[in-house]
């Protein structure tokens, strides 16, 4: 995608004399010969041998301008494997990730490195000290590979150490589960289980908390609470409470099983028996749409919804797998705000998901 910002005679990539290495994503690309020599990139795509690259600076302005037929290239992944470990040698304390520390001293090497000063500028980032003048909402994408859970549960953490008391009336942290930085539907389709089929489209949140913020401040109507969590400091890890009565924030919660289970294990023909329930977090409208997607494809079937506004919903559906393999059947569920089935925005998705081994 990034080289749509160019011309049409922009060079975005080499030629190699031979195929790239396998797993060469991330490595460092440095141009050793020629009028272009000394410039220095990072491999963002490969194929056969094909090397598309990226960097910062001169560096991304200018690319592979200069690089002509014969010039060397040094490919080279020290950066990236640095970079798959730096979590073991950037602690801030040893208190922060007890499990790479024992009785407080260090199991790694450790180095002080200031993030912030290094990459804020140029990867979009800044500074922070959680210290906000008004009120704000922070609406975070569980699946998001590009601005990670984790960073939203220590902003969060961070406001609620300046703020105190006034933290209700000034800050909302809301997850939307099974979401992706960008929508599910531009992310390249891949084999079953296509992205679609499991991550929703985060956009309409956005949309939700515009709604919600105007509401706050023009008519002082309270916003749905915060999304609950639990972060487990020793492993890094964030965990979503399990039903919409405990998670609450503005977003429905929804379970998928298989005969009964997480996981079925059948025969290649037989019907699994599929049931999904969802409900929405108190105060924050109604179900609007409901669908299955039986195999993962991303082709929706749509389930009637009776009359009325409704918060919770319980479905059943039959299937055969006819072919052997590993299915996801998935069902989707869309809640707006004021359970309006017309309107187009708004529209808060979540999915849940099982597992059917076929043989």
């Amino acid at each position: 995608m990034l080289t749509f910002m160019f011309s049409d005679d922009k060079q975005v990539g080499l030629l190699l004399a031979e195929d790239a290495p396998p797993m060469v994503e991330g490595s460092r690309v440095t141009i050793t010969s020629g009028d272009a020599a000394g410039r220095q990139l990072y491999c963002i795509a490969a194929g056969g041998p094909v090397l598309l690259g990226a960097s910062l600076g001169e560096a991304q302005e200018l690319l592979f301008d200069g690089v002509r037929p014969g010039d060397e290239v040094v490919v080279d992944n020290r950066d990236y494997l640095a970079f798959c470990h730096y979590y073991r040698h950037h602690v801030a304390d040893p208190r922060e990730i007890p499990r790479f520390a024992v009785d407080d001293n260090y199991l790694y090497p450790t180095y002080h490195f200031d993030d912030t000063k290094a990459y804020g500028a140029p990867m979009a980032g800044m500074a922070h000290d959680g210290n906000i003048k008004v009120p704000l909402f922070l609406i975070q994408h569980s699946r998001d590979t590009s601005c990670w859970l984790i960073d939203g549960v220590r902003y969060d953490e961070v406001v609620r150490s300046q703020v105190g008391d006034r933290v209700s009336e000034m800050w909302r942290f809301w997850v939307m589960d099974n979401a992706e930085h960008m929508p599910g539907s531009a992310i390249a389709p891949t084999p079953p289980p296509v992205p679609t089929s499991r991550l929703v489209e985060g956009w309409s949140a956005m949309e939700t908390g515009v709604d919600l913020m105007v509401a706050w401040i023009e008519r002082n109507e309270q916003p749905p609470e915060d999304t609950e969590y639990t972060f487990d400091r020793c492993h890094n890890h964030v965990s979503l409470a399990p039903t919409a009565a405990e998670r609450r924030g503005i977003q429905p919660v929804v379970t998928a099983t298989a005969n009964g289970g997480v996981r079925a294990d059948v025969k290649a023909g037989d019907e699994v028996q599929l049931a999904a329930t969802s409900e929405v977090p108190r105060g924050v409208g109604g179900i609007v749409e409901l669908a299955w997607d039986f195999e993962g494809t991303g082709e929706w079937s749509a389930v009637p919804l009776g009359g009325g506004l409704t918060s919770s919903v319980s479905e059943q559906a039959a299937h055969r797998y006819e072919a052997p393999g590993v299915y996801f059947p998935s069902f989707r569920v869309v809640s707006h705000l004021q359970g309006d089935r017309a309107d187009p925005y708004g529209r808060i998705m979540n999915v849940g998901r099982c597992r059917v081994v076929a043989t």
